[in-house]
């Protein structure tokens, strides 16, 4: 048996998108996955190369690949373009210990 929990209204104000978008968005990666993916990967990141071949997929030989002729550099989108807000939080670390946690500036990623 699984439970629903009512989203509360400061976060569904906040949040990036709203309910008719995200099932729009959804009914688009099921109903066109090539074209929703290529979609987002132009839209979220910053190709050196941009993709031609969005998805290969194997299944009986256990292989998939994703936008394999692409090139781009995995530091520049995770860091660089975010130097603009540099004390903004990248990245919030917790140990396995609940009093030790340490947050992470874009800035000291990038140091």
């Amino acid at each position: 048996m699984s439970k629903t929990y009512p989203v509360s209204k400061s976060v569904k104000d906040t949040a990036n998108l709203d309910e008719n978008t995200f099932n729009k968005m959804y009914e688009d990666s099921i109903n066109d996955p090539e074209s929703f993916w290529a979609t987002q990967a132009s839209l979220q990141l910053d190709w050196i190369k941009k993709p031609t071949k969005i998805n290969s997929c194997d299944m009986h030989e256990g292989k998939i690949e994703w936008f394999s002729d692409g090139q781009l550099n995995a530091s520049f989108n995770c860091v660089d373009r975010y130097l603009n807000k540099p004390n903004e939080i990248a990245i919030i670390w917790e140990s396995d210990d609940p009093s030790l946690s340490k947050k992470i500036t874009y800035q000291e990623l990038h140091d």
